[in-house]
Formats: C-alpha cells, structure tokens, sequence
C-alpha cells in the first residue's frame, strides 16, 4: 500500500455523485489531511475552470485520455500518466474519449472550496 496514505484501505465510501460531465466516488479519507476520488468524465464533457484555497490535487488517469489545463499550460494525458495541481492554480480536464482517473486531494477537503471560473453548465460562482 501506499506509504503516503498511512495504509488506508481503498473501497467505495459514497455512492455514485453525478455531474453533467460524469460522475464520482469516494474512495478513502482522512480528515483534513487527504481525500481520494474515483471520477468518470465522458467523452467531450469537460469540468469548471477552478481553482482551490484549502487544498492541492493530483489526478492520475487510469483509462482514455484527457485534456488538462493547467495553469496557461495546456496538455494531453493518458493510462498511467499524472499531474499535479497547486492551491489556488486555475486547473480544467476535459474528457477526449471517457477516462477514468483518480484524484487526491491534499489539505482540508471541502467540495464548497472551488472556486468555478467558468463552467459549460451554468455553475459558476
């Protein structure tokens, strides 16, 4: 196991959360320290432009390939490939073919912490 995650066991922690761009789960946490996620983004769907003030993020991608922005940067990634998000850094995927990844999430962990820049489905703010 992960030596980052103090031995943490990894199963479903919620039900499925969906969004118009896909859909999420918890996988495992620790309060105030760290929370990883299970999402699902379909192809051609993209989530809001965002950024964070409590925490940082990692997402890893397990399946299809994404577009990442990141930042000014711009980027593909696919199976096996990560890239890791700052507080407060602008950050947006959108899903080029349905990709799974996960995402962990450093710091205190609040879903009311983005902070939506720009959003395809009228949610920002």
């Amino acid at each position: 196991m992960f030596g980052f995650f103090g031995g943490a066991k990894f199963e479903r922690l919620s039900e499925d959360v969906v969004r118009p761009w896909g859909s999420f789960h918890a996988l495992a946490k620790e309060e105030g320290k760290w929370f990883v996620k299970l999402l699902k983004i379909r192809k051609g769907e993209r989530i809001s432009l965002q950024k964070h003030k409590k925490r940082e993020e990692m997402w890893f991608i397990i399946s299809g390939k994404v577009k990442v922005q990141k930042g000014t940067d711009v980027f593909n990634l696919g199976r096996g490939e990560s890239v890791f998000i700052e507080k407060e850094e602008l950050h947006r995927l959108k899903g080029l073919t349905d990709a799974e990844f996960i995402e962990v999430s450093l710091g205190d962990f609040d879903e009311d912490d983005e902070v939506r820049l720009e959003d395809d489905y009228g949610r920002v703010g």
